[in-house]
């Protein structure tokens, strides 16, 4: 039973690390985009 629920906790954690890696990916491309929407209303 213990085992079980070590994997259980292992896959919550999974679940959060992808979910952090892709919040964070998303972010860097809202950054990126809005860097160049500022770059433009510069020109």
């Amino acid at each position: 039973m213990k085992y079980q629920d070590n994997n259980k906790e292992k896959d919550n954690k999974d679940v959060k690390n992808n979910f952090s890696r892709e919040f964070t990916n998303k972010y860097d491309e809202i950054d990126k985009l809005t860097e160049q929407a500022y770059n433009a209303s510069l020109m």
